[in-house]
């Protein structure tokens, strides 16, 4: 509310967008707070099999071009953990008030 006290805005566009951000807010909550699940290594083995399966049925080419001829799981393994949740939410939380802020025109 205080970041939206001094913005030249009608009170009904400042609900919408404290209600975007507390949208994002929770959502990003719930996440955190479900329990991730694990794969044992008779499942992740069988998930590996079946996407280089529809990788190489030429299924799936924006992610065959995004990680070009590296093993899926070794990829998706090496990138999970790359940016800790403190850092995931702030890059989202920057990018929404990014967005309203240039549909708003707000500066």
């Amino acid at each position: 509310l205080q970041a939206l006290a001094g913005v030249d805005l009608p009170l009904a566009k400042k609900l919408d967008i404290l209600s975007i951000v507390d949208d994002y807010v929770f959502g990003h909550c719930l996440g955190e707070a479900r329990p991730q699940p694990q794969l044992d290594r008779k499942s992740a083995q069988a998930l590996g099999a079946a996407i280089r399966r529809h990788l190489a049925a030429g299924d799936f080419p924006q992610l065959r071009a995004m990680i070009g001829d590296a093993d899926p799981l070794d990829t998706f393994a090496k990138s999970s953990g790359a940016m800790t949740p403190d850092a995931h939410f702030a890059l989202g939380l920057d990018a929404l008030l990014d967005g309203l802020a240039k549909r708003f025109k707000l500066k």
